[in-house]
Parts: structure tokens; sequence; C-alpha cells
């Protein structure tokens, strides 16, 4: 799947992009977070084989913490549109990937971590859920530690 750059900053720029949000509690997605993320991993599938742009939304309401699955042409949040639109050219195709994203006051000092997942051909013809789930369990866990060492330096 690729897209035209100046055609996906437009899409950005006007919210004229999918939006499927959830929640849970950290506990919850401790225990179970392969089944947790499913749903989020399904619904980006579903929306890449109909060439739509979207973000799948995890709050994590207990943790002070948001998850996002988001396919795009950059590494980069939605809501960093005009950032992305410095970095690409306008008449650019681009290929879509699917990126994990974490935001959270102790998950590092720019509080957002985003990584590549696969590209979006990658993503609908394998599961990756497990990739997924592993990812997250690893940023909760540095989140769980530097909330600790917050805590030893009071």
């Amino acid at each position: 799947m690729e897209i035209n750059a100046k055609k996906m900053v437009d899409l950005l720029s006007e919210n004229e992009f999918a939006v499927d949000e959830f929640a849970t509690k950290q506990a919850d997605l401790q225990s179970n977070a392969k089944s947790i993320l499913s749903p989020l991993v399904s619904s980006m599938k579903d929306s890449i084989k109909s060439n739509e742009i979207k973000s799948c939304e995890l709050n994590v309401t207990d943790l002070d913490a948001k998850v996002y699955l988001q396919n795009n042409i950059i590494n980069l949040p939605f809501r960093y549109v005009k950032n992305i639109g410095k970095i690409i050219k306008d008449d650019d195709n681009l290929d879509i990937s699917v990126y994990m994203i974490i935001e959270s006051e102790d998950i590092n000092r720019s509080k957002l971590r985003i990584d590549k997942l696969a590209s979006a051909s990658q993503f609908i013809d394998q599961d990756f859920t497990d990739d997924f789930s592993k990812w997250l369990n690893k940023q909760l866990e540095t989140i769980k530690l530097n909330e600790s060492e917050k805590e030893d330096s009071k």
C-alpha cells in the first residue's frame, strides 16, 4: 500500500482518517495483552485492506498512558502532521507502514516511543499481535522502572 505524500498530509491535516478507540487497565493488559491488542490489529488489518488511514488508540486508564497503532508514511504520530509535511516531498508516492506508539510521562524524556511494526503489505499477510504484545510489555516495564526510579529519588 502506498499513498501520495501530499494526499496523506492533507488527510491528516483535515482529520480525514478513521479512529478506533479502546480502553483497558494496566493489570488486564499485563496479564492478557494478546487478547486486548488483537482487536486493534484486526481493525488495522481491515483498514489496510480497504486502503484506509487509521489510528487505533488504546487508553490505559489507570496508568496515564496511551498506545496507538497507526498506518503512516513516516514514523511520527498523526498529530505531528506539520512536521511530516516539512520532511517529505509533496509529489512522492510513499509506502505505508504500521507503527506502534506509546505516550506516557514515564516512557522516556520525550514522553513518546514509536517503533515500526511492519510494512502494510507484511501486516496484512501475517499476524503481528505477538510482536505488538511483546513490544508493549517491554514499554510497560520501562514505565514501571522509570516510575520506581522517580519515587526513589524523592
